[in-house]
């Protein structure tokens, strides 16, 4: 059921905030990577 809501990564995005500073960069470059498919950029 996680995975069909997209909520096992919203997990792991979340524990990565609690133990990294992460940019909002950072978080939108992972999500257009991840989700929609585009090429990495950074």
């Amino acid at each position: 059921m996680a995975r069909e809501y997209g909520l096992a990564t919203l997990s792991g995005l979340v524990r990565l905030f609690r133990i990294a500073p992460v940019s909002t960069e950072m978080l939108l470059n992972h999500i257009s990577h991840k989700a929609l498919g585009l090429p990495r950029s950074y």
